[in-house]
């Protein structure tokens, strides 16, 4: 079976060095993404541990997300007998 939320992850890292290459982020940051902005922080803005912090929150906040969705589908999930 082929996992999707695999490549879906994989294609949103790709977007980094198009990201950066043709906009840099675009008009008011309209075309960027996590990962960008994590870059900012960390190289462009020179505070790493600003970039840090905002990774563990980042992922923290995404996993309390997935944990809802979770809960979320076991809660109102319908099966068949």
């Amino acid at each position: 079976m082929h996992d999707c939320s695999r490549d879906h992850t994989r294609l949103r890292r790709w977007t980094f060095p198009i990201i950066d290459i043709l906009t840099r982020g675009g008009p008011s940051n309209s075309t960027t993404n996590v990962y960008y902005v994590l870059y900012q922080l960390g190289f462009q803005n020179f505070d790493a541990g600003l970039s840090a912090a905002a990774g563990v929150l980042f992922f923290i906040v995404f996993g309390v997300i997935g944990v809802l969705f979770v809960e979320l589908t076991d809660r109102f999930a319908f099966y068949d007998n």
